[in-house]
């Protein structure tokens, strides 16, 4: 047997070092001219195994070396599109992508961008387009990123990847017209979906997927999805229902787990949140949602430091989780450190804008007495999602802090709940102003109305809480015992039930 080829099975029993070894020996042998066939016949083939071996065994920057000199030995020569169909699976179109990958591991962007450059558009493949628009996406050329995605597409016209990140220029027709009818029938439904996700639309989108997973039935991707947009959508206990579920058919799955444990954190339910935490750390300690889903743990236990590190080792992993820079920027919030908060709520909006990182910059402006930023923040947010109310909210908070502004303030609020009744940050919203000027009663009142849409721990001790200020002990008391009924770990209900029960009895 030939050298390369014991290497190559070395490699794929799991015998790395081996594998190195006997590929470095068959790198070493005499030439080919000698009488000692061991010598590899293809150079290209034997440095791209020995970057493979270098690659499993965590040795990223120095495969990138003999992934390059796999490409400057092969005879193959890229960007000739005549050569096109024959070039797939060549030996050096492999170590080109190998070389990219590494690089990319190794944040060397500009070596990946060089060589994926060099190669014509017409003659790139997807992986090599793939690749060019992560090198993009990771440099902020968003443009560039979008036309190597649009390329893709043209190649192979079912890459959904590739269809995702184009939706916000793209209609769904236009992307979804080079494929053939059977795609279409579930395809559509699903970009309208995401679609609806893109723009920040949740309750919409959770719909849309809710609907597709009824005619899927079980389908994990398609439960996660329903399950997290719920939770966007300001549903926890929904979406918590369809992530229970997507446990309970593959309890291995990571996607969508870290907001799992953010919910349960969230609930302070730490016997499922560590059942939950460690599962995942079984499945992966190398994957991003498991580190978060673990900083949410610590977090949940007020163990911020750690939770921060863990913060911290995520992004090590995944410098685009966008998630992680979330909760980061939470805790530096939560733990009175506003300042810090900033750069993780901007870095967080770079990736992904949604709603909750519009909302943790604008506090965090707040919170700092920047409130021209702050207002600039909801004012971009309404600009890129004006029908989505959690948007019209973070307007009227801002609002509410400029004393000339109270009635836009309501308006806005009054306006988010026109569009979504159960919006609950509306309707606190609403609260707070009244709050502000002490009318007690009109804010019970107005939370009472609202029975019909929520039945949750945070709402019933909202109003318990009013009627704690109406002095109506009695009513008060059997709100938070609503509360705790829901949730008993749930510490904001807790702690009014006690002082109550303190001024019920005169101390």
């Amino acid at each position: 047997m030939q050298l390369l080829s014991l290497a190559q099975e070395l490699l794929a029993d799991g015998l790395a070092k081996s594998a190195l070894l006997v590929t470095g020996i068959a790198l070493s042998s005499p030439s080919r001219g000698g009488k000692d066939e061991a010598r590899p016949a293809n150079d290209s083939e034997a440095y791209t195994l020995f970057g493979d071996c270098l690659v499993e065994l965590g040795e990223t920057r120095r495969a990138m070396s003999y992934y390059g000199r796999a490409m400057s030995s092969s005879s193959v020569q890229l960007g000739r599109p005549s050569q096109r169909s024959s070039q797939r699976g060549s030996s050096k179109e492999d170590s080109v992508t190998k070389f990219c990958k590494s690089a990319l591991a190794a944040k060397e962007y500009n070596a990946a961008k060089s060589v994926l450059e060099s190669i014509p558009e017409q003659s790139r493949t997807v992986a090599q387009n793939r690749l060019l628009a992560t090198v993009y996406e990771a440099t902020g050329q968003k443009s560039l990123a979008l036309s190597c995605f649009k390329c893709i597409l043209k190649i192979q016209p079912l890459a959904v990847e590739a269809m995702l990140p184009l939706l916000k220029e793209y209609s769904i027709e236009e992307l979804t017209k080079l494929c053939d009818n059977k795609a279409k029938s579930w395809l559509y439904l699903y970009l309208k979906a995401s679609k609806s996700l893109a723009h920040n639309l949740y309750k919409q989108a959770a719909s849309d997927f809710e609907h597709l997973e009824a005619e899927y039935r079980n389908n994990v991707h398609l439960l996660t999805m329903t399950g997290t947009s719920y939770i966007k959508a300001g549903c926890p206990c929904q979406g918590s229902q369809y992530l229970s579920q997507v446990r309970k058919i593959d309890p291995e799955s990571l996607d969508g787990m870290d907001q799992y444990a953010g919910y349960l954190s969230s609930q302070q339910q730490l016997f499922p949140l560590n059942g939950l935490v460690n599962s995942m750390m079984e499945v992966s300690t190398s994957r991003p949602e498991s580190l978060v889903a673990m900083a949410h743990h610590c977090c949940a236990k007020r163990d911020y430091e750690n939770a921060l590190r863990l913060l911290d080792q995520a992004v090590l992993l995944d410098p685009r989780f966008a998630p992680a820079y979330t909760l980061k920027g939470t805790i530096f919030l939560n733990t009175k450190r506003p300042g810090e908060a900033i750069p993780d709520f901007q870095r967080s909006l770079q990736l992904c804008d949604d709603i909750a990182s519009f909302k943790g910059l604008m506090e965090s402006y707040l919170a700092v007495q920047r409130l021209k930023e702050a207002l600039a923040t909801a004012q971009d947010a309404v600009k890129k999602v004006p029908s989505n109310p959690h948007a019209l909210v973070l307007g009227g908070i801002v609002l509410s802090h400029f004393s000339d502004c109270k009635d836009k303030a309501k308006s806005a609020f009054e306006k988010a709940l026109l569009i979504d009744p159960e919006c609950l940050e509306a309707l606190f919203g609403l609260c707070s102003i009244l709050h502000n000027d002490r009318k007690w009663s009109e804010s019970a009142k107005l939370l009472e109305s609202h029975t019909s849409h929520h039945n949750s721990a945070v709402y019933w001790t909202r109003l318990a809480d009013v009627y704690t200020m109406q002095e109506d002990h009695a009513s008060a008391l059997e709100k938070y015992n609503q509360a705790l009924a829901l949730n008993p770990n749930y510490e904001p209900a807790l702690r009014g039930f006690a002082r109550v029960e303190k001024l019920v009895a005169g101390e």
